[in-house]
């Protein structure tokens, strides 16, 4: 059976610093505890030192193993990956681990010291051993969309939580008004008048005012086929059957109500824009 000589390095990410340890195949300490800073000098000494004792070893393969911590693994990654000073010479495969299975790979050990550089030296163990997948970094392309992507979701999450804190903040403001309004909570007109007006003064204008301010808040589209007093009836009737709030009450409801409109718009502006980007 040929024997395949492996040099094992395992690094241990966080966002300022990289600390590395390498082993062989038999778990001895090629070197332990290398600290650089998460950057690319020093992340490029780190390659150096790698290459150097990889050209003294002459391994068969240079095996990688890294935490992936959050998104601070990503950079150092690819900078390994493509290197030629690890290509060019050796066969060089690359894993990243979940912080989970080193946790729990560290149980298995009793006796392990107490200092920073224990979690890469137990990335490389776990290696070692076997049974890690070796993995890869989402291509640039993707990586991009990847990352578009998951804001576009957060974006729809936050509109949904920022909607929904709206709908009640109406309910107490205006407790008719989802149920018998002749538009949309959501509209531009919808937003202007819940901003604008309360329920008192509403039921007090006149009808054309009340239908002028509607109608210039909807970017004059207001009501399509709807006739705009029949709109105006309705929202007053449905202002009559609401129940009324103490002014200071109405007033701090207002106040929250129009920010929280305020972060609608942004959100929504905001899944404009990346709606050009894709």
């Amino acid at each position: 059976m040929i024997h395949i000589n492996k040099m094992i390095v395992g690094i241990d990410v966080a966002k300022d610093s990289l600390v590395a340890c390498a082993m062989d195949d038999q778990g001895e300490d090629v070197f332990y505890s290398y600290s650089v800073e998460n950057n690319r000098p020093g992340c490029l000494k780190l390659i150096n030192l790698i290459a150097d004792n990889a050209n003294l070893l002459q391994p068969d393969i240079i095996k990688v193993g890294m935490e992936a911590t959050n998104v601070y693994w990503e950079h150092c990654y690819r900078l390994i990956k493509n290197h030629e000073k690890l290509n060019s010479n050796f066969k060089l495969q690359l894993y990243t681990v979940n912080p989970k299975v080193v946790s729990n790979f560290k149980k298995s050990y009793t006796d392990l010291p107490k200092n920073d550089s224990v979690d890469a030296w137990v990335i490389a163990d776990r290696i070692r051993f076997g049974r890690v997948e070796s993995s890869s970094s989402p291509e640039a392309l993707y990586r991009a969309l990847r990352q578009i992507t998951r804001h576009k979701f957060k974006l729809a999450q936050q509109i949904k939580a920022e909607k929904t804190r709206a709908l009640n903040l109406v309910f107490l403001k205006f407790s008719d008004f989802t149920q018998k309004s002749p538009f949309g909570t959501f509209t531009k007109a919808s937003m202007a008048l819940l901003e604008n007006y309360t329920l008192r003064e509403i039921v007090n204008t006149d009808v054309h005012e009340l239908a002028e301010f509607l109608h210039q808040n909807s970017n004059n589209r207001l009501g399509g086929s709807t006739p705009i007093e029949k709109i105006t009836t309705a929202l007053k009737k449905a202002t009559r059957n609401s129940y009324r709030l103490k002014p200071e009450i109405d007033q701090a409801i207002t106040q929250t109500l129009s920010m929280t409109f305020d972060n609608i718009r942004f959100y929504q502006s905001q899944n404009k824009r990346l709606k050009r980007v894709l």
